[in-house]
């Protein structure tokens, strides 16, 4: 009897465990950070330079490159910058 409560507390465990690291990922993930335009635009910094020549936001923002993006917004796509941060 001792052993199937072990075994049954620890599925149960692993269960919680999944489904707490499943609630984790879908609340960082960007697809899931949906704001009205109004309350986003314009809170996070601006663009510091003209984006009208400078339109490749990954040649200078990936991780690798001189001026990363921060780590939590990685999975967010290139054309949304100006979603959160207003051009000058």
């Amino acid at each position: 009897m001792r052993r199937l409560l072990a075994w049954l507390a620890t599925v149960a465990i692993g269960i919680l465990v999944l489904a707490l690291s499943a609630l984790f990922a879908v609340m960082q993930s960007p697809e899931e950070r949906h704001f009205p335009e109004d309350r986003t635009r314009g809170l996070a910094h601006p663009v510091p330079h003209d984006i009208e020549t400078h339109i490749d936001c990954n040649r200078c923002h990936l991780p690798e490159k001189i001026f990363p993006y921060p780590s939590d917004h990685t999975g967010f796509p290139e054309d949304g910058c100006t979603e959160c941060h207003r051009p000058p």
